[in-house]
């Protein structure tokens, strides 16, 4: 949702010199010209009033970085103070064997703005080297109160635009009672929405002190975003207390959802799919890495919808189309881990593993998630 160029700057010049507005120039790897931006509002105190110059020293060039050239709009949030926890020396291969590892914390650049052309974008980096000059001026306490609140407002404004450019008929879906297997896609479609729309707001606000209400503001949670100042009114309510205790309604039974997982197909798609990634080793492809990640999805994916097909809801609460258009995302996955071995096979790239196999292997397996989903249709017929 928001473009994240940090990793594609390579250096830049901002001046919030005059109050209310910030204006500069960002130099992008693989770009002749850089981003000119003028942008009303002002940083945080620790920029506010200041020229800031920073530069990367690894930029990195993203040919899918369609930035327009004039970057007008409102100013986000803008400090050069973020807190943020960063691994040191990170080893990916680590992290895999449960190596232990340290961490600190560090302070990181973080540039956020409001594009009238492009949305959110966002500059985020503890490697920059930075620069900041005096101070021209300096926000009072009732001036940067204000700014939080137009940085807040800019958020929320963002995702209400989002919100507006939602496919009507994933909306209805979502809102509504689906029946087939089409309007679980649509529905299904519209829940990543709000799961990415969640994800931004939980980035952005993840450190900060009124985080819940923020992020239910921008879901547009009202009754959350109520319960929450509520509480910060000191109400109590014990009737609600009692409402939000899930914990006996929303338990997985674990003998189900292992007999979900314990589904021949399942166990060995992802028996192969290990079997696969280990082959491929240490071998960098673009095409090779795609193969072997699209299919260590399928497993999980096909287990997921067969937990759903496993539950006993009753004739009115029939969920064979929901596991039909999930096992469709299986199958989407398999289509992607194909594309990407005959891609493979097309270029002849040595691989230290019989291409032709593991092709036979995903086809057999979309086969068989294939009759899965025609024992599901008959269950919905």
């Amino acid at each position: 949702m928001a473009w994240r160029i940090g990793d594609n700057v390579i250096r830049g010049e901002l001046d919030n010199q005059t109050p209310g507005l910030v204006q500069g120039k960002i130099w992008l790897a693989g770009r002749e010209a850089p981003l000119a931006l003028r942008l009303s509002g002002n940083g945080h105190k620790d920029l506010a009033g200041c020229k800031l110059t920073f530069s990367n020293p690894a930029p990195k060039v993203d040919p899918t970085v369609a930035l327009n050239a004039e970057q007008t709009g409102v100013v986000g949030d803008m400090t050069a103070a973020r807190k943020v926890r960063v691994i040191d020396n990170l080893d990916y291969e680590a992290i895999k064997e449960d190596e232990p590892f340290t961490e600190h914390m560090a302070n990181a650049l973080y540039l956020e703005w409001f594009s009238e052309s492009n949305g959110r974008v966002v500059i985020e980096s503890t490697d920059y080297e930075i620069g900041i000059g005096e101070p021209a001026w300096r926000l009072s306490p009732e001036d940067e109160a204000r700014q939080h609140e137009a940085n807040a407002e800019a958020m929320q404004s963002f995702m209400e635009r989002i919100s507006e450019s939602f496919d009507p008929r994933e909306e209805a879906a979502y809102n509504g009672d689906p029946k087939n297997e089409f309007e679980w896609e649509l529905f299904l479609r519209a829940s990543d929405r709000r799961s990415t729309k969640l994800g931004e707001l939980l980035e952005k606000y993840q450190d900060h002190p009124d985080r819940d209400r923020l992020v239910a503001r921008g879901m547009g949670w009202k009754e959350i975003e109520e319960m929450l100042d509520a509480q910060a009114a000191g109400v109590e309510d014990d009737e609600e207390g009692e409402d939000l205790d899930f914990e006996e309604s929303e338990q997985e039974d674990p003998a189900r959802a292992e007999d979900s997982i314990r589904h021949p197909l399942v166990t060995r798609l992802i028996d192969r799919s290990v079997a696969l990634s280990e082959l491929a080793g240490e071998h960098r492809d673009d095409d090779l890495e795609e193969m072997v990640g699209s299919f260590m999805v399928v497993g999980p994916k096909v287990a997921g919808a067969l937990t759903i097909g496993d539950r006993d809801l009753g004739p009115d609460l029939n969920m064979s189309g929901l596991v039909v258009a999930k096992l469709k995302r299986a199958v989407a996955e398999l289509s992607r881990a194909l594309s990407a071995a005959n891609r493979l096979r097309e270029a002849k790239r040595e691989l230290p593993f019989s291409l032709d196999e593991w092709i036979t292997e995903m086809l057999e397996s979309r086969q068989e998630i294939l009759g899965l989903m025609d024992d599901f249709r008959k269950k919905i017929e």
